[in-house]
């Protein structure tokens, strides 16, 4: 019976709180300012290509994109409008800020520099 009571104590609301940590930035979706933005806060491109095209174009100028690190160290990415509201079993992301996309950075991706 000793043995069965090590089960008794473990706390349910880690079965929904898998990630370690989350961050959030506030990034452009006008093309090509995405991607620019995308590659600034780490994005490999596999992500790049993926997000971007479902991003670009969206009704706002701007949305969401997260990065969470689970306890397995693996980095899941999405994105979400700016009404999101972060869902109560996840711990509250920390705010990046706004990716800021300078005209010689377009330049320079125009160009492929």
């Amino acid at each position: 019976m000793k043995y069965l009571k090590t089960f008794e104590n473990i706390d349910p609301c880690l079965i929904y709180d898998d990630c370690r940590d989350s961050y959030v930035w506030k990034i452009p979706t006008k093309y090509p300012y995405i991607i620019i933005a995308l590659k600034k806060i780490g994005m490999d491109q596999h992500n790049i290509d993926f997000y971007s095209k479902r991003i670009f174009g969206a009704n706002d100028p701007y949305c969401l994109i997260f990065k969470t690190i689970n306890k397995n160290g693996k980095c899941d990415w999405s994105y979400a409008g700016l009404e999101y509201h972060n869902p109560d079993y996840r711990k509250p992301p920390v705010q990046m800020g706004e990716v800021k996309v300078e005209d010689y950075e377009v330049d320079a991706e125009k160009y492929n520099l």
